[in-house]
């Protein structure tokens, strides 16, 4: 049996920028989307549950004007959202140091040595008050 398709609901950037591939059969709960300038996206479902975020942040080499700007501008989309449930995925481009006692937010399972961007996606996540999924989970 085929797997069934996708419908792509992408946001009208033609060259660049992040968006949604929603399978047909949650189409009908999607209540709105926005393009938020080039980084950054959010799909809403009907009955204000959940909001999803998705983002991709400038190079860890890019000028930390850029890289401040961009998480600053993550961060006030994060709490505009005032639904109950709201993910934020992407490409960070960030690697998480390993937590701290007292950094709950964050695994124990991060990748050991982290980045400039990890420090700041670290402090984005306690301003926020998100948790870091990926270093809470063990691979098998």
């Amino acid at each position: 049996m085929e797997p069934p398709s996708f419908v792509v609901k992408r946001f009208p950037r033609e060259t660049s920028g992040v968006g949604f591939d929603v399978h047909p059969s949650v189409v009908h709960p999607v209540d709105s989307d926005e393009d938020l300038l080039l980084r950054f996206a959010i799909l809403r479902l009907q009955h204000k549950v959940i909001s999803i975020v998705n983002t991709y942040s400038p190079h860890s080499t890019a000028e930390k004007v850029e890289l401040d700007a961009f998480h600053d501008r993550l961060e006030k989309n994060i709490h505009n959202e005032k639904f109950f449930y709201k993910p934020v995925v992407g490409d960070f481009n960030a690697r998480l140091s390993k937590a701290q006692e007292e950094e709950f937010r964050i695994g124990k399972l991060g990748m050991g040595d982290g980045n400039e961007n990890g420090n700041s996606l670290a402090g984005l996540l306690f301003a926020a008050r998100l948790f870091h999924a990926n270093s809470l989970l063990q691979e098998n």
